[in-house]
């Protein structure tokens, strides 16, 4: 069996981009129509052949993270989220600026013993700033550069105009004293949507991996199904065999003609169990497809043997990888936080309203003789605003109350779900471990039903045993084989299962997100925001359970030439947009 390693699949960044131009891409594709496959002769040159084609379980992987509509789609969903993480982090204590023009004509017409009239003609320019700070604090700077106002006086006949320019600026700052003041409470929300990001990347992971594992256990059963196919085939040969043996002896003489009756039925059995199979093949196989959103007209044989990797792991080991990478329960964790600051903020709502005010500006007016002034203007205040009583402060008081139960629910929440996960881990170590034993058990039943029928039909061809016999045997040969197959697949399902527990999912396919949490946003809700963050995403090394049954390495890294009967289907890639995800270089694992 070879070993495989899926590389290179979108874009590889960094150092392992020099791998990767040195490495064959070996992913093989359709290009929708249903006549046009990418197969490789022995000699590794690609051909057209007709709808078929092999496919491996690595290549099934490369071809689900990349074409899967549900990946696609959360990826959409990754770039909204990107944008208000971006937003809600990185410009909350940018400045905020803004510029106008403004002009207006007004005028007032008296009538009365003076038909009296006047009209103003203004135009004025504003630019603004305003800041928040960390502290809470709000600063404000507002700049009128140029402000030019023509006025219009008429009365008995007498017309009078002036002309004036003037150019002011003003700054006010208010600083929270008790709510909303401190570091603490101005960059709660930072800390909330970092969290967040966290949690978000967190659920793109889990979706990968869903499909991930949804794409290999379908393929699973794909090679379920056709081997359960040729198995059937095989005892549909063995059994019309044994009918034209039956033929031969009653035209013998050595076996009464009603006799043949079994074997006819045995036959019409097996036939319609073989319809049975071929039709639970042909399902598997478009299950498959769906999942690579490919042509439903492709016939995929899967080119990978069954093989079972040794379980190596312990409880200890598995439990301390899910604590570490497991998106649901870190997500838990993270909920935790997400109650605290709600508590934070509930908290603080229910303090008094005291804040420190200032304001300074000046104004300078130029025009004709006497309208020319200058002045200077500045405050200092403390504004304070105390709800004593009515609905807003009960609104506070409940809010304070539903904040600290939510903290409380959170906790337990956690506390369960740690008791469950262990749980949960002792049985899934159980199960698989359970599995491993009946692969065993189900070789030797099938070793043993081979050597039973093969005696039987020894026995047969002396006259010492029956057609009944023989075609009970069969029955049990088969079923033995099934049995087996049965066996390997759920042990190899049980290991991927294990995986997605794990959260390890990712690393042991060397799939890369492409999309990190946040470094410098805080663990937890009690940690500041320059606190740099341990990315989730990182997977331990000897994490991945597969050995040679899953994990296949194409080519040599050396020498960079693919293994006779390798796929190399680059050519025969339609036109996509590149997937956010990359098949990682590394070694086998």
């Amino acid at each position: 069996m070879k070993r495989w390693t899926v590389r290179n699949f979108a874009g590889v960044s960094g150092a392992r981009s020099g791998i990767g131009m040195r490495l064959l891409l070996a992913l093989l594709m359709v290009a929708f129509a249903p006549s046009m496959v990418a197969a490789v002769s022995a000699s590794g040159t690609a051909v057209i052949s007709s709808g078929t084609v092999k496919l491996s379980l690595a290549e099934c992987v490369a071809l689900s993270v990349r074409r899967n509509t549900t990946i696609k789609l959360a990826y959409l969903d990754r770039v909204l989220e990107k944008f208000a993480y971006i937003t809600n982090t990185s410009y909350v204590f940018r400045p905020n600026m803004s510029m106008g023009t403004n002009a207006t004509r007004s005028g007032n017409d008296t009538k009365d013993s003076g038909d009296s009239s006047s009209h103003r003609d203004s135009m004025t320019t504003t630019a603004r700033m305003d800041q928040r700070l960390p502290t809470g604090a709000q600063i404000g700077v507002q700049w009128q550069p140029w402000t030019r106002t023509v006025d219009h006086r008429s009365a008995n006949e007498t017309t009078n105009s002036s002309n004036s320019r003037a150019e002011s600026w003003g700054l006010n700052l208010s600083q929270p004293l008790l709510k909303g003041a401190g570091n603490n409470v101005g960059t709660l929300e930072v800390r909330r949507t970092r969290i967040q990001e966290h949690i978000n990347v967190l659920r793109l992971k889990q979706t990968v991996m869903d499909t991930v594992n949804g794409v290999i256990k379908a393929y699973r059963a794909l090679v379920r199904a056709r081997w359960d196919v040729d198995i059937n085939r095989t005892s549909l040969e063995r059994t019309k065999t044994l009918l034209e043996t039956n033929r031969l002896l009653i035209r013998l003489g050595r076996m009464a003609a009603q006799d043949i009756i079994q074997s006819e039925a045995d036959v019409a059995n097996k036939e319609l169990a073989v319809e049975v199979a071929v039709n639970a093949c042909d399902k598997a196989r478009l299950d498959l497809l769906r999942l690579l959103d490919l042509s439903k007209f492709l016939q995929i044989v899967p080119d990978d043997e069954i093989e079972c990797p040794p379980f190596t792991f312990d409880e200890t080991r598995v439990l301390t990888l899910a604590r570490e990478f497991q998106p649901t329960y870190l997500t838990t964790k993270y909920g935790v936080d997400l109650a605290r600051f709600t508590l934070i903020k509930a908290r603080d709502n229910t303090k008094w309203d005291l804040a420190l005010t200032g304001n300074i500006g000046a104004n300078r007016v130029a025009g004709e003789p006497g309208l020319d002034s200058k002045s200077r203007d500045w405050g200092v205040g403390v504004a304070l605003n105390v709800p004593v009583y009515g609905s807003s402060r009960r609104e506070l008081r409940s809010g304070l109350m539903s904040a600290e139960i939510e903290v409380d629910k959170a906790n337990i929440n956690l506390r369960k779900f740690c008791d469950n996960l262990e749980l949960e881990c002792l049985d899934t170590v159980r199960q698989i471990r359970t599995l491993e034993k009946q692969i065993a058990l189900a070789a030797k039943a099938r070793e043993l039903s081979e050597r039973k029928l093969a005696v039987e039909q020894e026995k047969f061809k002396a006259g010492r045993s029956s057609n009944f016999q023989i075609v009970s045997y069969q029955d049990d040969l088969r079923n033995a084989k099934i049995s087996e197959l049965s066996a390997k697949i759920s042990y190899l399902n049980a290991l991927s299962d294990l995986d997605i527990f794990m959260g390890t999912m990712t690393g042991t396919w060397g799939i890369d997100l492409n999309d990190r949490a946040p470094v410098d946003g805080p663990r937890s809700a009690s940690e500041p925001a320059s606190i740099r963050v341990v990315d989730p995403e990182s997977v331990a090394s000897g994490s991945s359970l597969f050995m040679a049954a899953d994990v296949m390495q194409i080519g040599s890294a050396a020498e960079g030439i693919p293994p006779d009967g390798a796929t190399a289907a680059a050519a025969f890639l339609p036109d996509l947009p590149a997937s956010p995800l990359a098949i990682q270089t590394g070694s086998s694992r």
